[in-house]
């Protein structure tokens, strides 16, 4: 094209976007924005957030921020929930809260929003106490909406996993993968491997089973020392193939990705050097390997080998090789995080006094001491909301929904 103008960038982005290349709709919104004949305008703004949040990008998400209030595009309620939405994924929920607070108004994508990143950065009394606002607020929920209270509950011990069972199976709106998937977490939790498999069965009648699916089962039976358990065969039998997990960094603008054992970075001995000055430190502070996380029936020794450079630990060691002490840490993985490496991050936050923050592919892992948000910053009394009263409203909204939806 001999002339470019707003629309063909963003219908370019908006494809890389589409075709998931994230990484390449960035560098295209970087190649636009040195074009000085062409102005990025709303709809840019959301396209490049979004690409934000998928990257955990936060550095680059701040600066879109900036440049929507320099446009004044801030105001725009479109704009500020693609922002509440990048700043959760990007595991800054504080900053999500801000842009919350400050919109005029609200509409049930910001509550959602909203209610969804209190709950996957771990604030999940927070989240059920902005689900009770919004009640107060008069906007009706939708199924984004329970999907967000499900997930406080199950991450925040607020409900069994039984309950959650009975609150899916008496919605009146079929229960899609996502609310399947909340279910299946619980069961990690609470290490329940008959419901896991039965949730398994549901996410293969809607055609939605993956491999993380099959992973987690894997998961909460090894935990249980169940080796002779059939998951295996059924993924075999199914043709599911596991990905290799993979950690995403953000350092001076660019993304740094490993994979377990990788030796593909151009620092890679610096980083493996690090790592192992680490782990020294974090056993001498207590830290021991928790092997039950390594899927594969061998050795404790073979274990603790294979469980050492995990994708997440290698990201984590190139963040403290990288940045000032001090300085927060934040990772990407595309899988779940495993217990060893939920312990280790913890126990590194502490001995080296740095906040560490996962994003796994369910939700995010906080790894410092700080009081509830949504409690602390409003004059809403605190409480849980009980769960008949869940149920309740859960059945009486769904209804009013399903029928708005039917006069449409």
């Amino acid at each position: 094209m001999s002339q470019r103008d707003t629309i063909a960038w963003n219908v370019l982005i908006s494809c890389y976007m589409r075709n998931r290349r994230t990484r390449d709709a960035l560098r295209v919104f970087d190649i636009m924005r040195s074009s000085y004949d062409c102005q990025r305008d709303e709809v840019t703004c959301l396209l490049v957030l979004q690409a934000c949040a998928n990257l955990n990008a936060l550095a680059f998400g701040e600066g879109v921020h900036r440049y929507c209030e320099e446009h004044s595009f801030d105001k725009a309620m479109n704009i500020c929930n693609a922002l509440i939405t990048m700043y959760s994924q990007c595991g800054c929920v504080e900053k999500a809260f801000e842009v919350f607070k400050g919109m005029a108004e609200k509409d049930v994508v910001s509550w959602s929003a909203m209610i969804a990143g209190l709950a996957s950065n771990s604030y999940g009394r927070d989240a059920i106490e902005a689900f009770r606002e919004m009640q107060r607020a008069g906007v009706s929920p939708d199924d984004q909406t329970f999907t967000g209270v499900l997930s406080a509950c199950s991450h925040s011990g607020l409900l069994d996993e039984g309950r959650i069972l009975h609150l899916i199976n008496s919605m009146k709106v079929k229960p899609d993968a996502t609310i399947w998937r909340t279910l299946l977490g619980a069961c990690r939790i609470h290490r329940e491997a008959d419901l896991g498999e039965q949730v398994i069965e549901h996410l293969i009648e809607l055609k939605a089973q993956e491999a993380g699916d099959y992973v987690l089962l894997l998961n909460i039976c090894s935990s249980l020392g169940d080796w002779d358990n059939d998951v295996r065969k059924m993924m075999k039998e199914k043709g599911i193939q596991t990905n290799t997990g993979c950690s995403t960094i953000e350092f001076r603008g660019e993304i740094h990705e490993f994979v377990a054992n990788d030796f593909s970075h151009p620092r890679k001995t610096e980083i493996y050097e690090m790592l192992d000055e680490i782990n020294q430190q974090l056993r001498i502070a207590g830290y021991v390997a928790e092997t039950v996380s390594e899927l594969h029936n061998v050795g404790v020794e073979e274990k603790q080998i294979a469980l050492s450079y995990h994708s997440e630990k290698l990201a984590i060691a190139f963040g403290v090789l990288s940045t000032p002490p001090g300085t927060s840490i934040r990772v990407a993985k595309d899988l779940r995080i495993c217990v060893d490496c939920h312990n280790f991050a913890k126990i590194l936050s502490a001995v080296y006094n740095r906040e560490v923050v996962i994003r796994d592919r369910n939700r995010f892992h906080h790894f410092r001491e700080e009081p509830t948000i949504y409690q602390t910053r409003t004059n809403h009394a605190s409480g849980d909301l009980s769960y008949k009263k869940i149920v309740e409203f859960a059945k009486r909204e769904m209804v009013t929904v399903k029928r708005l939806r039917s006069n449409e």
